[in-house]
């Protein structure tokens, strides 16, 4: 193995907005029953929407891609391996010390999946959700677990220290730059260091030989620090295009109300001629003149109803006193 090196790429393996699926998972998705898969786009994966940073959308398809490229070396069921993968997180809906035997009950109690599995291999899909987790004190108890869960560790270094900083930043707000700094190393060691609690399953993945360059990362404090730096920063980032996008909908909002106010006081003129009208000589020839079937059939009428002129100058005159107040409170 070469010299390591730091490059921030421009899309890294689980942050692109789509699914990129490689020739070989292409062909193997291509196996899952259709039904199935537009069930899942349309109702489980929008459901990683509102979860943390580092299990959003991206992740669950990464997870998805990575799971069906295993699946396409070994004889197994591409649909279950497929709902496996897409559901192994969704239990984050109500926490995440708990989250993989929630998922796994999801699974079970997801009545549309009975269209395409049997009770039996809904059991081994639920247990395979609930064996996925790094910190499991046990080995996944099926071939489909360790697929699923060699899938959900997948290896790359910038990913995993992005998806840290961003977990950290979420979830211990308080903490200084140093201190998530610090918080960022212990769970790098404690996970993936030689002594940690991260298995890989498959002495053939593509995991083992990056999983030796994350470690190799970990022990240069400079090349870690650099990219600590970079994903920190993306705090900021974050922040300030919040902030923009408030400001654009101030500034918006400012001009349409500046507009909408000088529209406001062009319709003076129009307010007295309707309030003149209504109930005048004018306004009662007109009105018997309609009455008696004297004017074109196809000529607008509205203002020879009283209730017509009268809502409309009673809403400008509550408008009014509504902006005076409001000028007399600032």
């Amino acid at each position: 193995m070469g010299p390591l090196s730091y490059t921030d790429p421009a899309v890294s393996p689980d942050s692109a907005p789509n699914m990129i699926l490689d020739i070989m998972s292409i062909m193997i998705l291509d196996k899952v029953n259709q039904e199935l898969v537009d069930y899942v786009e349309r109702n489980i994966i929008p459901l990683y929407d509102h979860f943390d940073k580092a299990h959003r959308r991206d992740h669950v398809q990464m997870v998805i891609r990575q799971s069906m490229e295993l699946a396409g070396q070994m004889e197994v069921d591409a649909d279950m391996v497929y709902a496996i993968a897409a559901y192994h997180d969704v239990g984050l809906c109500e926490g995440r010390e708990r989250h993989h035997i929630v998922s796994g009950q999801m699974l079970l109690a997801d009545d549309e999946l009975r269209k395409w599995f049997t009770n039996s291999q809904l059991q081994t899909m639920a247990e395979a959700v609930e064996d996925h987790r790094a910190s499991s004190d046990h080995a996944p108890r099926s071939l489909y677990g360790r697929i699923v869960a060699e899938a959900d560790r997948f290896i790359d270094p910038v990913t995993i220290i992005r998806r840290t900083v961003q977990y950290g930043l979420e979830h211990y707000p308080e903490l200084d730059k140093e201190a998530h700094f610090e918080r960022t190393l212990q769970h790098l060691h404690e996970k993936y260091g030689r002594n940690g609690y991260l298995h890989l399953w498959f002495d053939n993945s593509s995991n083992a030989e990056r999983l030796e360059q994350l470690r190799q990362m970990m022990g240069d404090e400079k090349l870690l620090r650099e990219i600590f730096e970079k994903q920190y920063v993306m705090r900021n980032v974050d922040r300030i295009g919040q902030m923009e996008q408030r400001l654009d909908r101030v500034v918006a909002v400012i001009l349409e109300m500046k507009n909408a106010l000088a529209d406001f006081d062009a319709i003076q003129e129009d307010v007295r001629a309707l309030d003149d009208y209504l109930g005048s000589d004018d306004w009662k020839s007109d009105l018997a003149a309609e009455e008696g079937g004297l004017l074109p059939s196809d000529l607008k009428c509205g203002v020879l109803s009283e209730d017509g002129i009268w809502n409309a100058l009673e809403e400008y005159r509550e408008m009014k006193d509504q902006i005076k107040n409001e000028n007399e409170s600032d």
